[in-house]
């Protein structure tokens, strides 16, 4: 079994008790006198990308009666809690934004479907700790060309377009705005394939949830469709760099509120045609033993996957959020060949990690992402 430090283990109650509430579990320790390492907290919270999380677990601590004791806690922690304010503050401004962007796109008769970010943000029991990115918009086809043609015109500033994936980013303003023509994980050729058909179904059946934002009404995928979609997102980066608990912790407050309404025949199905089922019971046994979701909400839930799931979570801390503990310094500064080969001996030593976990998708991930690598080496 995977080991945790005991700073690590308080650390993942802080988290826990951000999510759902509920009282701290401290560690037990040989003389029964746990006492946290703020410092370290801290730095695991900004690593993990929940500052926010943590900030409201820690509501849950008891009372300090020791005044010398709370000024050390609040001198440990004043980088946090300035991040937590700034998040609170950045959510409050996206929201508006969002709901304006998404009121401008309906009165020009585009249809976009919200996904990750605040999509998945209002479901959490307090959503201004859940630290925002960019905005993604997920569309079909043809509204992909009309939003495409409508922001550009407005955007101070656009990337190159991925035509194969039919992705473009471009800056609004203060914000990055994400157009996904497809939500293609880019794992291998069977799952972008799958995927592919679970959208036109999506959109042909107009299978989607709708929620509010700042008084606005937003449209994102059926909870089956999101459930699979968050979970191939993780995977993304989890093969090719690493994720962070906050995408986790996306995954599950996604199955604490819409688990149980979800087909489990239809996502056996799905995962199955995914590839992917080795990934969702081991994803699944994490987030029920480390992040506390109830085992009879997460559908297909197996615990002989318990090992597997310790295992992630010990790859997941390790690493950081997007692997930023696992990065090679001063990759950025070196030529494109020799920046290529430190990413795929990034990613390489990611897989090896990841290996005694998930063996199957590391070795579909590892020799796809070969395959590319040298196709796009030899069109050079």
């Amino acid at each position: 079994m995977s080991k945790f430090s005991l700073q690590e283990l308080f650390f993942l109650s802080l988290v826990r008790s951000g999510l759902w509430g509920g009282e701290l579990a401290y560690p037990v320790t040989s003389d029964g006198d746990f006492v946290p390492d703020w410092k370290v907290i801290s730095k695991l919270a900004e690593a993990q990308t929940v500052v926010g999380l943590v900030g409201e677990g820690m509501g849950s601590l008891p009372q300090k009666t020791a005044t010398e004791e709370w000024n050390l806690l609040q001198e440990a922690l004043q980088p946090m809690i300035v991040q937590a304010y700034r998040t609170e503050r950045r959510n409050a401004e996206m929201d508006a934004f969002l709901a304006k962007l998404m009121t401008k796109l309906r009165e020009e008769g585009i249809t976009a479907l919200v996904v990750k970010g605040q999509a998945v943000g209002h479901l959490y029991a307090n959503p201004s700790v859940r630290q925002a990115g960019d905005i993604d918009l997920f569309l079909d086809e043809q509204n992909y060309q009309k939003a495409k043609d409508f922001l550009s015109k407005k955007a101070t500033k656009t990337e190159s377009e991925g035509e194969d994936s039919l992705h473009l980013g471009m800056q609004l303003g203060k914000w990055t705005v994400e157009l996904h023509g497809t939500l293609h994980a880019g794992l291998n050729r069977r799952i972008n394939a799958v995927q592919d058909r679970l959208q036109a179904d999506l959109f042909q059946k107009g299978d989607f949830r709708r929620w509010e934002c700042a008084g606005v009404e937003v449209l994102s995928p059926s909870p089956l469709f999101d459930a699979e979609y968050i979970l191939l997102h993780c995977l993304q980066h989890l093969y090719y760099e690493g994720i962070g608990l906050r995408q986790f912790c996306d995954w599950a407050v996604h199955l604490d509120r819409f688990g149980l309404e979800i087909d489990r025949g239809a996502l056996l199905k799905d995962l199955e045609d995914l590839g992917i089922l080795e990934e969702w019971k081991g994803c699944a046994a994490f987030v029920v033993s480390f992040l506390g979701v109830p085992a009879e909400k997460v559908p297909l839930y197996d615990p002989k996957y318990g090992k597997r799931g310790a295992r992630l979570c010990r790859v997941v801390l390790d690493g950081g959020n997007f692997g930023v503990n696992f990065i090679t310094p001063g990759k950025t500064e070196r030529k494109l060949l020799l920046r290529k080969l430190t990413s795929f001996g990034e990613m390489s030593r990611q897989h090896a990690r990841l290996f005694r976990i998930f063996p199957k998708g590391v070795l579909r991930t590892h020799v796809h992402k070969l395959r590319g690598g040298l196709k796009r080496i030899r069109q050079k």
